[in-house]
């Protein structure tokens, strides 16, 4: 229907009516001039094409744009980069350090993590070892020991984010500073998430050349998470379209067969939905991969918990 409007619209403003037609060609040139006619049917004919278009967008699916993320990429776990981190993802901040959501160490690190709003402290134990922060405070406590830090824990949409530094401080975690990429690396085998460890078992079977060839540098997510009914069952559904700006690093191209990408999306009580990527990239090339994702379940939330990325160069089976 809106294509027959716009159709009938359109030859409304290139063929008018004849009386119209027949009045412009015998109208002095100062009162209807034939510049003046195709001036206006441009004019006509641009408002037309406009108002279409509009109505085409409005028709379109969209996802809400209150759930739309975008940022750099500054954080590695082990063999995977974390894209996003509930509620917001990890961030460099003005002292020029790696700042983590507190949620997202218990997730992806596995650590044992309490809050005190009252006091907005909160501690967190990993193996023989226990860290104390608060909100605003540059003093740390590790163990019952004070360690002065060079920038303090921040509260961002209601959650807490702490620096890296003080946590590979206090749990002796290995870390590595990509200066060129400006991501963290923090290494560990103790580290443990079980939709992580679940999503190995069953995708990443054949062991990997590397896990640093293809590097992500920023990604821009839309999502939404809705009630369905099925068979008379309530369950959530999600919506997800994700770009991911990435760099082959390598000074050679890569075949198809060798470049392997996943990305794992986790969100409530163990479910997941992944994407793989496989194409043949350029040597040193900047590309861009994409990804459009759905799936539902019987959890209930209106968050991603976070968003892993696995980038791997397989063996060549050649």
């Amino acid at each position: 229907m809106v294509y027959i409007i716009f159709i009938m619209y359109f030859i409304m403003v290139i063929r008018p009516p004849r009386n119209t037609l027949e009045r412009s060609l015998v109208l002095p040139y100062k009162e209807r001039s034939c510049e003046a006619v195709l001036i206006k049917r441009f004019i006509l004919m641009a408002c037309g094409l406009l108002m279409f278009l509009i109505i085409m967008t409005s028709s379109s699916p969209t996802l809400a744009a209150g759930n739309t993320i975008s940022s750099p990429v500054h954080l590695k776990i082990n063999d995977y980069y974390v894209l996003y981190t509930s509620p917001a993802p990890p961030f460099i901040d003005g002292n020029n350090r790696l700042m983590i959501p507190l949620r997202a160490v218990g997730n992806l690190l596995g650590a044992r993590v309490t809050y005190e709003p009252k006091t907005k402290t909160a501690v967190v134990a990993f193996g023989d070892d226990t860290l104390r922060l608060a909100v605003g405070s540059s003093t740390a406590w590790v163990n019952g020991q004070a360690i002065e830090m060079d920038t303090e824990p921040v509260m961002i949409r209601q959650s807490m984010f702490i620096p890296a530094k003080i946590l590979m401080e206090a749990f002796h975690f290995a870390g590595e500073w990509d200066r060129r990429h400006r991501i963290l690396t923090l290494r560990d085998a103790r580290f443990f998430n079980a939709a992580i460890e679940d999503f190995k078992d069953m995708q990443l079977k054949v062991a990997s050349v590397s896990d640093h060839v293809f590097v992500p540098r920023s990604f821009e997510l839309q999502y939404e998470i809705s009630d369905i009914e099925v068979n008379g069952e309530m369950l959530s559904w999600l919506d997800q379209r994700m770009n991911i700006r990435m760099i082959n690093t390598e000074n050679r191209a890569i075949s198809d067969d060798e470049a392997e990408i996943w990305v794992l999306t986790s969100i409530a009580d163990g479910y997941s939905t992944h994407s793989r990527f496989r194409e043949s990239v350029k040597a040193g090339e900047s590309f861009e991969i994409a990804f459009d994702g759905s799936g539902g379940g019987s959890w209930k939330t209106d968050d991603i918990q976070f968003i892993a990325l696995f980038s791997r160069l397989l063996p060549n089976p050649s």
